[in-house]
């Protein structure tokens, strides 16, 4: 019996660890959220007048996606009105924004959310999985 609960617990804390994403700011780590936990609390800030430069990135990268799931990130406003999606990048499990285009797409002073959500690769699986997205974190600029 604590054979089995060994590994009930390790398989739980396997799947903890894929849910693991690191949002980056012109390669910089701000945050690393599980989103399956509440993160209703975290909050990414950025600065209007930060100069980054003209190549800067929103880079959001997924620790362990699994290649049977398609994982999207998109930032929506305060009435759940999607602003933007983040584009695939060249690096596994990886896509980000320009920081200056996705600055001309928010406004100072108001508050948007980064969501995740996964579907399955296969499209007659995807059509038969209720798909849920779950909160990353909060994004405000200043």
């Amino acid at each position: 019996m604590k054979k089995i609960l060994g590994l009930l617990l390790l398989v739980m804390i396997g799947m903890a660890v894929n849910a693991q994403h690191i949002i980056s700011l012109n390669n910089k780590k701000q945050l690393t959220i599980n989103h399956e936990e509440d993160n209703s609390d975290k909050a990414l800030i950025i600065k209007l007048k930060g100069a980054y430069p003209a190549k800067a990135l929103l880079t959001i990268k997924d620790l362990k996606q699994d290649k049977a799931w398609v994982r999207t990130y998109t930032i929506t406003d305060e009435k759940d009105n999607v602003i933007t999606e983040l584009s695939k990048s060249s690096k596994a499990n990886t896509q980000q924004i320009l920081i200056q285009s996705l600055l001309k797409k928010l406004e100072a002073g108001k508050k948007y959310f980064i969501y995740t959500l996964a579907k399955p690769a296969d499209p007659k699986l995807a059509a038969s999985v209720r798909v849920r997205r779950y909160l990353l974190c909060s994004v405000t600029v200043q």
